[in-house]
């Protein structure tokens, strides 16, 4: 036995030590394969976009390593990690390739003019950190894809034209620092699940310059470490929500320009909005006091009017009789009305 052990150990090594070379060697092999899986992708995406016109396209589409592309960034296994091509005149629109660049962590088109949608497989890129479209033509709606972009910081649509309206599976997107959707063409509501943004890192929702209608959803109380809060420019009305006093880290709120939105006159929330350091937007009006009408008088038939006053057959009365009717005027037993005739009687004698 104590001979056949020693033998039995290299067998069991042996074996152990090709399995890890088969392991390997599928590795290199998956990971060979994903390499050439975001050279497609970034091919399809240079031909998308045309590429010939670009600012800069050096070594795209050539045989250098990915990281050697103008404006890619590669991991240690050669995987993308990075795009970042913002002001080099792309145009065209972003293929749905992109979906495909899986590893990517950063991706900033930003300035540029690109048009058509944005693909809803840009939710493919669950570990995306940064998406920056801003300052294009792109149109469409909002992907509700996006939502899966958990570990995402940084939404930047802003200065498009996308229509619709915002997708609430954007409330999805626990991981967010700034959302900006400024400056679209959206509408509908502000969706409550927005409120669901409240991770301690949040600090800009931008919401400005669109057609949004409706109220402000009170759950945007629960975002309590936001910095910039803007709804300028919207259909929105309403009163402002009691809960936005929650904000008590807010530093800039701009609400003006909308149909009717503004901010409650109670001492509470006037109390925290003189608290925040940049405001721009109207307080409610007033309440109106309640009038109540004067109800229109009662006046007295002529014929008793005449008997009263002692009114005789030429209709004429005596100073006496007038003297006595201005003094029920005084008493307010006679309207003003009442007492016009009985002084056109005395004048008429």
């Amino acid at each position: 036995m104590s001979r056949r052990f020693p033998l039995l150990t290299i067998v069991v090594l042996s074996a152990l030590a090709g399995l890890a070379s088969v392991l390997l060697a599928s590795r290199e092999t998956a990971s060979a394969q994903t390499v050439a899986t975001d050279r497609a992708a970034l091919v399809a995406f240079y031909n998308a976009t045309n590429g010939d016109n670009w600012t800069s396209n050096t070594n795209w589409l050539s045989d250098k390593p990915l990281n050697e592309w103008h404006g890619v960034g590669t991991r240690s296994d050669g995987r993308v990690r990075y795009v970042i091509l913002e002001g080099y005149n792309l145009t065209g629109s972003i293929p749905p390739e992109i979906g495909n660049l899986t590893a990517l962590t950063d991706l900033r088109l930003s300035g540029n003019s690109l048009s058509g949608s944005i693909p809803p497989e840009l939710g493919n890129l669950t570990g995306l950190d940064f998406l920056w479209l801003s300052e294009n033509s792109l149109s469409g709606s909002i992907p509700p894809e996006l939502g899966n972009l958990t570990n995402a910081s940084w939404l930047m649509l802003d200065d498009n034209q996308l229509t619709g309206s915002i997708p609430p599976e954007l409330g999805n997107m626990s991981g967010l620092d700034w959302l900006r959707l400024d400056d679209n063409q959206l509408t509908g509501t502000i969706p409550r699940e927005l409120g669901n943004l409240s991770n301690s890192e949040f600090k800009i929702l931008g919401l400005s310059e669109n057609s949004l209608s409706g109220s402000i959803p009170p759950e945007l109380g629960n975002l309590h470490n936001l910095w910039g809060l803007y709804l300028y420019s919207n259909r929105l009305t309403g009163v402002l929500p009691q809960s936005l006093t929650s904000l008590t880290k807010l530093d800039e709120f701009e609400f003006y320009n909308s149909t009717g939105l503004c901010a409650p006159r109670n001492s509470a929330f006037q109390n925290w909005l003189r608290g925040v350091r940049s405001v721009n937007g109207p307080n409610c009006a007033p309440p109106r006091p309640t009038i109540t009408p004067t109800p229109e008088p009662t006046l007295i038939p002529i014929d008793e009017l005449f008997d009263r006053y002692d009114v005789d057959d030429s209709g004429a009365i005596e100073i006496d009789e007038l003297v006595q009717a201005v003094r029920h005027y005084a008493a307010g037993t006679l309207t003003i009305e009442e007492l016009v005739i009985v002084v056109r009687l005395y004048a008429s004698g």
